[in-house]
């Protein structure tokens, strides 16, 4: 995507691709159409994937932002020849009913490779800054950023791309402190990894044990990857890092949150800010501890779907809350619940093995002032005063411990209730 003198209004806006291209049959039949078009086929690429969405009214609304619409397509088939047509909406406005507007289809030599350029102009609005970076946050996420495997890779030519891409491909996976992976197979079945950041499996689960039912999901394939970051500086601080927190905030930023790939490409808004579409927040603000929030994680639900199982909504905003759909949310809600309770679990025992440890020194440490005291053949009567007021220390401080215990719970209870909204990490 090349954008031209777009910093005013009456700017244009191109579109190319390296494809196939279009022979005439494919414009008349396909580009033209509004509705399924000959994508309805799902026959797939030279590349391998499947073809994504239908040809709507969204693509509509986007080719009328601009006053004129020009097409040049070369198809694969004849190197030599770009066909190209051109569009002025006013035409329409004009015309009674649209079959009065005639589009002709020029066709001329090219020197030009296969592919295919439209060029939106005089458009009606303006593109600044803040409005070009969320456009190419946009499209940096549209394709997989992190799948080399994909076929598909946008670009845009505009101030500040190349350092906003850069900063994307800059991953800093190795930094997160644990990786959840889980697998979801054609029959339902699903199964789930959690992993340390050394990519040790700490635990793994059967699908049983993560669905707490006998009968499979009823979705599609999908395979679901979420790196967990812990951004507090006393778990940052555990370990080296490639890089500092502002700098892993500052990708989250851009990248973060649980987002939804088909055939290779994103679907909004799965994973947008302000679109908590696996719960993963309110299930932070009903429980914080060892709980992630959607600024703490990056992650995909990765879906091939070759039967069409998955239907988009008209506007091409997410898909019908079907049941394959609401099963596929499912069984990613079901791996960050188990995620959950493997990790709180695992906190537990930490505690518990803590205070034992704690009590156990506290013993010894007893043990030793006795010993040390008879040692020093100090008299009876000073020695049962020095007992007493050893005695009398541990009690204040088991005052205070019971104290610090009580505003943790008090604590707890306030973030549980939706009262505490600061972003705490895990």
């Amino acid at each position: 995507m090349k954008l031209i003198n777009t910093e005013a209004t009456g700017g244009s806006l191109v579109v190319s691709d390296n494809g196939i291209g279009m022979d005439l049959n494919a414009i008349a039949d396909g580009w033209l159409v509004i509705g399924r078009s000959k994508k309805a086929a799902r026959l797939p690429t030279r590349l391998g994937r499947l073809p994504v969405g239908d040809k709507g009214l969204g693509r509509l609304a986007a080719l009328r932002q601009g006053s004129h619409v020009t097409l040049k397509t070369r198809p694969a088939g004849d190197s030599d020849i770009e066909y190209s047509l051109s569009i002025n909406w006013e035409d329409f406005a004009q015309a009674s009913v649209v079959e009065d507007v005639t589009l002709a289809v020029a066709e001329n030599e090219t020197q030009q490779s296969q592919g295919t350029d439209t060029t939106i102009q005089d458009l009606r609005f303006k593109l600044g800054k803040r409005e070009v970076q969320r456009l190419a946050k946009e499209l940096l996420l549209l394709a997989d950023p992190f799948d080399n495997k994909t076929g598909f890779r946008p670009k845009l030519i505009a101030p500040g791309f190349a350092d906003l891409e850069k900063r994307v491909q800059e991953a800093y996976f190795e930094d997160a402190e644990y990786r959840l992976s889980a697998s979801l197979n054609a029959e339902g079945k699903a199964e789930a990894r959690l992993m340390d950041w050394k990519g040790d499996v700490l635990f793994h689960v059967n699908h049983h044990d993560l669905t707490k039912r006998e009968t499979p999901y009823k979705a599609v394939a999908a395979n679901l990857e979420v790196w967990i970051f812990g951004l507090s500086t006393q778990t940052f601080s555990r370990r080296e890092r490639t890089a500092s927190i502002g700098e892993i905030r500052e990708w989250l930023s851009i990248v973060g949150g649980v987002h939804l790939y088909h055939r290779g490409l994103r679907v909004k808004p799965y994973g947008d800010s302000g679109n908590d579409w696996l719960n993963i927040n309110l299930e932070r603000a009903k429980a914080a501890e060892e709980r992630p929030s959607t600024n703490t994680v990056i992650g995909r639900v990765v879906v091939v779907d070759p039967d069409d199982v998955l239907i988009q909504k008209t506007d091409r905003l997410g898909f019908i809350e079907n049941e394959a759909f609401s099963e596929l949310r499912q069984f990613a809600i079901d791996a960050f619940d188990w995620m959950a309770k493997v990790r709180l679990k695992e906190s537990e025992k930490k505690r518990d093995q803590g205070k034992r440890d704690i009590n156990h020194a506290v013993v010894e440490a007893r043990a030793k002032v006795e010993q040390t005291i008879a040692a020093l053949e100090i008299p009876q009567t000073s020695r049962t005063q020095v007992l007493q007021l050893i005695q009398n220390y541990e009690k204040v401080k088991e005052r205070e411990t019971q104290s610090l215990r009580e505003d943790v719970l008090l604590y707890r209870s306030f973030s549980n209730s939706g009262y505490n909204r600061r972003p705490v990490c895990p």
